[in-house]
């Protein structure tokens, strides 16, 4: 067991963009890490990912998010989705990772707001640039004032 990080029994629901397999491999990697099965609405698209790391397929969601077993549930679905995946992830008693954007709305930011403060919620973003080389490049280039002074980065 990697320092204190307990087993993960994940689920996935959404599998339209390839940060999921980032997400995958990460949990893939931690000792003891299971998933409860992959859905997406698009049948094929979860069979790929099913295919490629060797995952079970469900054919409904609610499999995954009725799991009492499952702690977390990750999500690359149509960005459109995301809010209610995640938001219904929270509500379930789940904590989810997402890739960007997390919601597309405000609608499902006041959702997912009021979910994670109702249930005390955990939900992370995914963001992989900031450690390829293009995002060091940039921070070194913000480090050393090359840029000049930064008011926001997003």
């Amino acid at each position: 067991m990697t320092a204190g990080i307990p087993p993960i029994t994940y689920g996935v629901v959404g599998t339209q963009h390839g940060h999921l397999k980032g997400m995958i491999r990460e949990l893939e990697d931690l000792p003891g890490s299971v998933c409860a099965g992959v859905y997406d609405d698009e049948t094929a698209a979860a069979q790929a990912i099913c295919d490629e790391f060797n995952l079970p397929l469900v054919d409904d969601s609610r499999r995954i998010f009725d799991n009492d077993g499952v702690s977390l549930i990750a999500t690359a679905a149509v960005n459109a989705d995301k809010g209610a995946i995640l938001t219904g992830a929270v509500e379930a008693g789940k904590a989810a990772i997402v890739d960007k954007p997390m919601v597309t709305s405000m609608a499902d930011l006041e959702a997912l707001d009021a979910a994670v403060t109702t249930h005390d919620g955990h939900v992370g973003l995914m963001l992989t640039e900031r450690y390829g080389w293009y995002g060091q490049q940039l921070k070194q280039l913000c480090a050393d004032g090359e840029l000049g002074d930064i008011a926001s980065f997003m």
